[in-house]
């Protein structure tokens, strides 16, 4: 057995009040040879490998700006002199090249097109100085190569080029680009009989634009951000005290038991060619859902997206990392499906049989996505060269498959609801639900909401642990129990009736089984998802293709949506080899943000005015605070409590203001001076180690609770203020 692996996760910075001695390392005894523990880090967080140790390991590369997730974090890349991480391969990485900017013929080119597919679709001041700071005043910018210019010839040049295929650096691949096809479904009709399948009449469904799923993978496994893959999956435990037992962290895909049990399954099988190379599972998560292109209207296209579960789950939620891959945008039945049914049968099709030919559609598309070369790589594995120059057996492998369904919930009827809709209405049911039942349904209702509103919270967790597991599994027992008792007390004394709409739509549903049916495919097209399987991170990647829209013909804007996804995610592997980054729109001031709260007028109140200026730029992660270090608004604290002297709150304020000050630093008021800020920013840690800051404003927020860190038993539990 090799020695045992003390691995470092960097989860946040050394910190004076964080550190502490190292943790012997944790027993083997009752482990098998394979298991490998790295040692607790400060938090009493450690990992077990079963196995051999992984070769590369992300959480290397984590640093504190990468899990700081508040915008007012400063963004910049940290400098260090630090090589990249897979330069300790030597020659086996073809070197950068110098013309990272083809296909275009020069820099400017490269910048001005990088320029214009980042930020808004309306292009702000923020975006002008983006421009002019980002582009222009850059020293290789040169305003000769300008006059040739011409967008539609830079855009064909990006459309035209695939790269040298024998580079796995390189920033395109000759099969990395959308292709479009027409899909062919068979018809069915009642009362009619075919000798064959083949004699079935097929309807062609044009519009089907998709990438290869095997491609994509290949292609995730080359680009940048393939330095975030975790290509050895491993357990984290944490350790509550030094004496008590471990509990299990459920956080990621590639902690999870089910990666652990289907990469040890994997790896025991036998390999056909006697292949040696490390097993790696990529860890495929699907998500299929509709989304509504424009704030008016019924523009709308159906998506598939591919992530890797191998990379975190914090970086597959920033649309700006492009870790969210398009594999397909499928197309809806056109309306000239009922002509070819008149056509062919004699009769129009029936709503049962459109909901056929709209299952049919998806499974035929289904089956292109997984081709033989996909099914192949299933079975048997792929060889891939990956990023840091080591050949890998990887194995494509389904985890999650997230889909849209139509809710069947309704409140007053609002429109276009999403899964966070849902669950902004549930966080103010109870308010809003208070005193409309009498007692005790009234009670009865509130018992049914508290517990859902519980259940939905500890089911949120972005970390759980087995603590956490078995709340949630109460939680889930106590929310069935309040189900039925609700529908049981109410159902005696209320009768239930759908809204009309409803009414409406079952009456229709009883009409087409009984008739022949004449309604648009149109309108049963795929609707906006409203559950929570949609889930943040497809949710969010809706607004990229969204932003899209405004820029495409609105004749075949699926066809112009894809080449500007292909276009923006090109030049975005472009400037990850470049020493330009593209970056997204500018972020305003915080002492920008507009005000919805009392104005305070007087000059003399502890909070300042909104239009009083104190801009407060990007916070440091590694401060516990950040506060403006202005001396522009002061008062006189003696004036200033003669003026308030008949407030009781003021009550010996300033010795209890000293008391306090002096039992933790050493203060000194110069000229009888306090200072008055806008807002106050606190840095600090969440339950799942991310970095994140709350922002203290007395102008639209001034009271203030916190847990009081005093000695002895008569002091207050909590500090207000």
């Amino acid at each position: 057995m090799p020695p045992p692996l003390v691995a470092v996760i960097l989860l946040q910075p050394p910190d004076d009040e964080l550190q502490v001695e190292p943790a012997d390392p944790i027993p083997l005894a009752d482990a098998d040879d394979s298991t490998i523990r790295t040692d607790p880090n400060h938090y009493g967080i450690y990992c077990t490998y079963h196995g051999n140790h992984a070769t590369h390991s992300p959480d290397d590369l984590v640093s504190l700006v990468s899990i700081s997730d508040a915008s007012t974090f400063g963004r910049q890349r940290e400098l260090t002199s630090a090589r990249p991480w897979w330069s300790g391969f030597g020659s086996s990485l073809q070197a950068v090249k110098v013309n990272y900017f083809t296909p275009f013929l020069n820099i400017t080119m490269f910048l001005l097109m990088c320029w214009f597919y980042s930020g808004s679709n309306m292009k702000s001041l923020a975006e002008l100085d983006h421009l002019i700071n980002e582009v222009i005043l850059v020293k290789e910018f040169d305003r000769a190569d300008l006059h040739s210019f011409c967008a539609a010839k830079e855009v064909e040049h990006l459309d035209n080029y695939h790269g040298d295929p024998d580079n796995i650096c390189s920033s395109f691949s000759t099969s990395d680009g959308w292709q479009e096809m027409s899909m062919k479904i068979c018809v069915p009709a009642d009362g009619v009989t075919h000798e064959s399948l083949e004699d079935t009449p097929e309807f062609s469904v044009p519009g089907l634009f998709y990438h290869r799923p095997l491609e994509v993978i290949k292609n995730a496994f080359h680009e940048a951000l393939a330095e975030h893959v975790h290509f050895t999956p491993f357990e984290q435990h944490y350790l509550p005290s030094p004496d008590g037992p471990p509990e299990h962290i459920y956080s990621e895909i590639y902690t999870s038991p089910v990666m652990l049990e289907e990469h040890d399954h994997i790896c025991s099988q036998p390999r056909e060619d006697g292949c040696t190379l490390e097993t790696v599972v990529a860890a495929i998560m699907l998500w299929s859902d509709s989304t509504y292109l424009a704030s008016f209207g019924t523009m709308s296209l159906w998506l598939i997206y591919l992530f890797l579960g191998n990379q975190s789950k914090y970086i597959r939620g920033k649309t700006s990392a492009f870790a969210a891959h398009h594999i397909a945008y499928i197309p809806k039945l056109s309306d000239t499906i009922q002509d070819f049914y008149c056509n062919t049968f004699g009769k129009a099709a029936t709503a049962q049989v459109l909901m056929h030919c709209r299952h049919e559609l998806m499974q035929a598309i289904w089956l292109l996505l997984m081709d033989n070369d996909f099914m192949h790589a299933y079975e048997f594995g792929i060889v891939l060269e990956c990023l840091d120059g080591i050949r890998r057996c990887i194995f494509p492998c389904f985890f999650t498959y997230s889909a849209d369904y139509p809710e069947n919930n309704n409140t007053s009827g609002m429109k276009r609801l999403a899964g966070r809709d849902f669950e902004d209405l549930l966080q103010c049911a109870i308010p809003v639900f208070e005193g409309l039942l009498p007692s005790p349904y009234n009670e009865s209702l509130f018992d049914l909401l508290f517990e859902l509103a519980t259940w939905h919270g500890l089911a949120k967790l972005q970390m759980h642990t087995d603590m956490t597991l078995n709340f949630l599994d109460s939680s889930t027992t106590r929310l069935g129990q309040f189900l039925r008792s609700f529908m049981k007390a109410t159902a005696k004394e209320y009768v239930m009736k759908d809204l009309p709409s409803k009414e409406a739509a079952r009456g229709h549903r009883k009409a087409n089984k009984a008739a022949k049916g004449t309604r648009s495919s149109t309108d049963q097209g795929p609707r906006r998802s409203g559950q929570q399987m949609s889930g943040p991170k497809g949710e969010c990647e809706h607004q990229q293709v969204k932003r899209f829209y405004p820029h495409v013909s609105k004749a075949k804007f699926t066809a112009g949506i894809a080449k500007q996804q292909c276009r923006e995610r090109l030049l975005f592997k472009m400037a990850e080899g470049s020493p330009y980054k593209m970056k997204g729109k500018g972020k305003q001031d915080a002492g920008k943000e507009k005000s919805k709260v009392l104005w305070l007028s007087s000059p003399d109140a502890p909070a300042l005015r909104f239009k009083d200026s104190e801009p407060l730029p990007y916070s440091d992660p590694e401060h516990h605070y950040h506060i403006s270090t202005s001396t522009r608004y002061h008062i006189n604290i003696y004036k200033w409590l003669v003026q308030h002297e008949s407030d009781p709150a003021l009550n010996n304020f300033l010795p209890q203001l000293k008391d306090h000050l002096l039992s933790h630093l050493t203060i000194i008021l110069v000229h009888e001076k306090i200072f008055r800020h806008k807002a106050l920013r606190v840095n600090y840690t969440t339950y799942d180690l991310r970095h994140n800051q709350d922002s203290l404003n007395p102008r639209t927020n001034a009271d203030i609770m916190l847990l009081a860190h005093e000695d002895g038993g008569d002091s207050h539990p909590y500090w207000c203020a």
